[in-house]
């Protein structure tokens, strides 16, 4: 086998790898936001909004990117 062939059959594999762990951070991301933005009247989540004001643009941030990323890789993919 040569190395063209070890590198392409790498990537394969990444990318299989990527197409299931992106839904699943997304997923994630998803019910944390949720749990955050609905769970303000919880002690522990109040105060963690009120410690780390800019933490739901992060959250969003993040999950746009994963977005983003899986996007390219589906253009990339069937172009």
């Amino acid at each position: 086998m040569d190395l063209k062939a070890q590198l392409e059959q790498f990537f394969n594999d990444i990318k299989d790898v990527l197409k299931i762990i992106s839904p699943i951070c997304a997923f994630i991301g998803l019910v944390g936001a949720g749990v955050i933005y609905m769970g303000s009247s919880w002690p522990v989540v109040g105060k963690l909004k009120r410690d780390n004001p800019d933490l739901m643009n992060n959250m969003f941030i993040g999950m746009a990117v994963l977005l983003a990323a899986g996007t390219v890789s589906a253009l990339i993919v069937f172009a």
